[in-house]
């Protein structure tokens, strides 16, 4: 489906931007960067989400964050 393929691009990207980081630094990429990245593809991927995907994306990063069960 539509969205599906746009979030596919949304983390080639991402993979081809963490690449590029690597390659710069020799091997091992500068961690603020990267969360700069990680934080803008999630981003831009919670954007192509509806209403609904983005409560259970939320209240499972909750749940992992808090260290309770993983949703079923």
């Amino acid at each position: 489906d539509e969205q599906e393929t746009q979030i596919s691009v949304l983390y080639k990207q991402f993979n081809l931007q963490a690449d590029q980081l690597a390659q710069a630094s020799n091997g091992t990429p500068d961690k603020e960067k990267m969360d700069q990245l990680e934080s803008q593809t999630l981003g831009n991927v919670v954007k192509l989400l509806t209403p609904a995907q983005r409560r259970s994306l939320a209240s499972s990063r909750l749940r992992s964050l808090s260290g309770g069960p993983a949703p079923k």
